[in-house]
């Protein structure tokens, strides 16, 4: 990719990365982005989250760490160093990123 030749080491990096999450998000489940993104993008809390699809809470947070651990899986099999891995909630390019990916989404859909 041209665009990468003219940035430096830690901005390629994170274009790869955020490139890695796209399609990882891609690969699983509606309901796991969904989930995904009240909690990581929303911010919303558990309960809140329970609530919302009528689940138990304990629930939530097992289909939260499937999600989490199925968007590392993916992103590792696609090729993403392992140990440059951060927590997904503590990454804003996460946030940013999913963002995009969801406007994308409903934009297709309409």
């Amino acid at each position: 990719m041209s665009s990468f030749t003219t940035q430096n080491a830690p901005e390629r990096k994170r274009t790869e990365d955020a490139e890695l999450l796209y399609e990882a998000m891609q690969r699983i489940s509606v309901e796991q982005r969904a989930i995904l993104q009240m909690k990581e993008v929303e911010g919303l809390g558990y309960e809140a989250i329970s609530i919302l699809l009528e689940i138990p809470v304990g629930t939530v947070g097992s289909r939260l760490s499937k999600a989490r651990r199925e968007v590392r899986a993916t992103m590792i099999e696609l090729g993403w160093e392992e140990w440059t891995m951060k927590p997904i909630a503590d990454c804003d390019w996460f946030k940013d990123l999913f963002l995009g990916f969801i406007e994308n989404e409903i934009a297709e859909a309409l």
